[in-house]
């Protein structure tokens, strides 16, 4: 049974994501998102509570959304040489702002 409320849709997208403390843009893999969080696959060790910033392609024409979310899990089996981490959404960031 499943106990979201929140319908949570499937992809496998490359999208930048960095710490909110370096400000360097890397790729990640994205894997699903939903309106209040994401599993975001890194090559890199976060620890829970890390606080990450993903870009978001909203549509062809616009720029794509800043979305500041905060580490709440790790997943435990690795996929290739990546680490899944599921974050909260803490805030989205419009560029034009």
């Amino acid at each position: 049974m499943e106990r979201r409320l929140l319908r949570r849709v499937e992809c496998e997208e490359a999208t930048k994501y960095r710490s909110l403390q370096t400000g360097t843009f890397k790729l990640c893999l994205l894997k699903n998102i939903s309106a209040n969080g994401a599993l975001l696959w890194i090559s890199e060790d976060i620890a829970v509570g890390g606080k990450l910033e993903f870009l978001m392609e909203t549509d062809q024409d616009a720029s794509p959304a800043h979305i500041h979310m905060r580490v709440v899990r790790v997943e435990e089996t690795p996929y290739e040489y990546l680490t899944g981490y599921g974050c909260k959404l803490e805030m989205m960031v419009s560029e034009s702002a």
